[in-house]
């Protein structure tokens, strides 16, 4: 996962410079620009960001560290087993005998995630106190372990579905999509980023399993289910606004060490504002950055852009999951189109360019896309990602 420019910006500024106090006291005021924001309750400080610690019970972070163990072995095991592996197809399987081993060795870790997974909260705490790019450190460190644990879930349903076992598939495409919602709730783009990735996972697996057509009428209920009641977009707002909030604690920090920053922060929180009337629209995305003489602004606008880019992505696959499951139960006629699927028409819309998602059916069956970030059919192309969607 590649780090925007903006946290890399800071961090070098932040490093060559001393360390300096650069959060306001509580008898500061605020920046009067920042009172739209404080108004209607938007966080514009790392302070802002805390939030209320929780029972042991609840916290899904907690299961976390009581399988620690388990968790680092697999990440060894699969370093090992895939580390000459060369395509796609002999890292799965890399990852299906790892999947194995483990599963022997540790028969309740999978178990314990998919439970862990149901939490209602993931709260793995960071301490406003630190300067933003120790702040924005902490962030990405808190988010390897939930890595392994994808790898671990999605490992364990490729190995289910080789054994025909597609029920257990499907509740790891579950507590994939459960994991994804916990990452999406976490500060920054960076940790909406690394949601979608599980969630990309989550909607390959939902998609195999149906497309096995071996699915239990309840496990196939509760799979359509969390696909459609799947908050990412909610969760992808709360995102920006946790980016801004860090950019703005960003610049005063900079302030604070007697970096020049004038007019900086009205360009930024004109720009993020901007990016918001973007974002809100049902479909599209952003390439061009608006015209800013702001150099932390501008440094901030492919961190968005790359974040609505994985919105629409996300939109795509899951749109895509919840058309093929109609599909199927409208009786899988390869003349039935998406038009007159009893389906939501947001569920229909492609979220790239705002026409119908495609459905294409062949001789390996029925593939269904978006036209993706080019803007053209090419065909349900889903191996070269110019297309976003799912086939068999």
């Amino acid at each position: 996962m590649k780090i925007s420019f903006q946290v890399v910006l800071i961090a070098i500024v932040l490093v060559v410079l001393p360390p300096t106090p650069w959060q306001l006291s509580a008898a500061d005021e605020p920046d009067p620009i920042l009172k739209p924001l404080l108004d209607v309750g938007k966080p514009v400080s790392l302070t802002d960001l805390e939030t209320d610690p929780v029972p042991v019970e609840q916290n899904a972070a907690e299961v976390l560290e009581t399988l620690a163990d388990a968790i680092k072995l697999f990440d060894n095991r699969l370093a090992r087993a895939s580390q000459d592996a060369e395509s796609d197809e002999e890292f799965d399987a890399a990852l299906v005998l790892t999947s194995r081993l483990l599963s022997e060795r540790y028969p309740d870790l999978v178990p314990a995630l998919r439970g862990a997974a149901k939490r209602k909260i993931y709260r793995a705490g960071h301490d406003s106190s630190l300067p933003p790019q120790e702040w924005m450190a902490s962030v990405m460190n808190e988010l390897g372990p939930i890595r392994t644990v994808a790898r671990i879930l999605n490992g364990h349903a490729k190995m289910s579905l080789a054994d025909q076992d597609t029920d257990a598939a499907a509740l790891d495409a579950i507590a994939l999509m459960q994991w994804s919602e916990h990452v999406a709730k976490q500060p920054c783009l960076i940790s909406f980023l690394v949601s979608t990735v599980l969630l990309d996972n989550a909607m390959e697996l939902a998609a195999d399993c149906l497309y096995q057509e071996k699915l239990s009428d309840s496990v196939r209920g509760q799979l359509i289910e969390a696909v459609k009641n799947n908050s990412f977009r909610k969760s992808f707002a709360g995102s920006v606004d946790s980016e801004r909030a860090f950019g703005i604690s960003s610049i005063n920090a900079l302030r604070a060490q007697g970096v020049p920053m004038p007019g900086e922060l009205a360009a930024y929180l004109k720009l993020i504002s901007d990016f918001d009337q973007i974002a809100g629209r049902p479909f599209g995305f952003a390439k061009e950055p608006p015209e800013t003489e702001s150099l932390f602004a501008r440094s901030v606008w492919p961190a968005l852009t790359g974040g609505l880019a994985a919105l629409r992505r996300s939109q795509a696959k899951s749109n895509a999951v919840l058309i093929l499951a109609a599909w199927q139960d409208a009786g899988a006629n390869h003349d039935t189109q998406i038009d007159a699927l009893p389906v939501a028409n947001s569920i229909k819309l492609d979220p790239f360019d705002g026409s119908t998602m495609k459905l294409l059916w062949d001789e390996k069956g029925v593939s269904i896309y978006s036209v993706g970030e080019n803007l053209i059919d090419d065909q349900g192309s889903l191996m070269e990602r110019v297309d976003i969607g799912i086939s068999p």
